[in-house]
């Protein structure tokens, strides 16, 4: 797979899209897409422009990483409080899908993990064990990744997220958790446009104990 890694670029010079544009004159949605890694494809020219502007060479603007992904939602039909994102990987040797499962949990269960009453939702996701897979290789892609693809990588979980389940589904049903992790009751929540969700990334110590990937991302609907 093939990226730019024009977001880090920027940030290392402490640029901002706007200051893109006003010496390149390249359009702010070009550069936007560059940076957020959306588009399809991307101009001789507009890449001629951008390694001359940043003073670097054409090897320093794409990453290139041996994987492709793709990402799909699937509906949890067994549980009311959880779903699925199927995380599609190849490489030339293998193809895989791994199961991230998405919990809904009520923001006020004891363990949340920020002394803030301001979140309507929050999200927890995991991977989930499979004898189909090793949840070693899983970690092992990830922490491969170079930084603007890690970006890249979760926010497309993000954007699963949203337009799966926040945008499409305004009711949420969550649980409410108890000291000895039991559920006390399956409740709805009904999210507007300015609901906070706080979403929390592999919960596992020991797995994120390194910090190498994303641990948390607070987002409005």
């Amino acid at each position: 797979m093939i990226k730019t890694n024009f977001a880090v670029l920027i940030a290392e010079r402490g640029l901002k899209i706007a200051d893109v544009y006003e010496s390149t004159g390249i359009s702010k949605t070009t550069l936007m897409a560059l940076a957020e890694n959306t588009g399809k494809g991307v101009q001789f020219d507009t890449v001629d422009k951008l390694c001359n502007f940043l003073d670097i060479e054409l090897k320093d603007f794409f990453v290139y990483v041996p994987y492709i992904w793709d990402m799909k939602f699937k509906q949890n039909t067994e549980s009311e409080d959880s779903d699925y994102i199927i995380i599609k990987l190849k490489t030339n040797q293998s193809e895989k899908d791994y199961f991230l499962s998405t919990c809904f949990l009520y923001p006020q269960n004891y363990n949340f993990p920020l002394d803030d009453d301001s979140f309507a939702l929050w999200i927890t996701i995991d991977l989930e064990g499979s004898e189909a897979y090793s949840t070693e290789d899983f970690f092992q892609f990830l922490d491969d990744l170079p930084v603007s693809m890690k970006t890249t990588f979760f926010n497309q979980i993000l954007d699963t997220l949203k337009s799966n389940i926040l945008i499409k589904n305004k009711s949420i049903t969550t649980y409410k958790e108890t000291f000895d992790n039991t559920k006390v009751g399956l409740e709805k929540i009904t999210l507007n446009e300015k609901s906070k969700v706080y979403i929390s990334f592999f919960n596992d110590p020991s797995i994120n104990k390194d910090k190498k990937f994303e641990s948390s991302k607070i987002i409005t609907v």
